[in-house]
């Protein structure tokens, strides 16, 4: 559940970067704009979370008193 967040928001944070590319004032929505840091941030931390989201986890840990099930 929480991967797959990560992998939707970060996708959000890239498609929104990637736009601002195109148009900073995001179709008259934003009069400022979008600047130069704006678009890197959103692309950079877009970019990070959707390679966190593909890292495999680490497999859960049995505690010591918990019995082998393999027979």
């Amino acid at each position: 559940m929480a991967k797959t967040l990560i992998l939707v928001v970060g996708a959000m944070y890239v498609l929104l970067g990637l736009v601002a590319l195109a148009d900073p004032e995001f179709f008259g929505i934003l009069p400022t704009g979008f600047t130069g840091f704006d678009i890197g941030f959103h692309l950079v931390v877009g970019i990070a979370a959707v390679v966190i989201a593909f890292i495999p986890s680490a497999p859960a840990r049995r505690s010591p008193a918990e019995p082998d099930s393999t027979g």
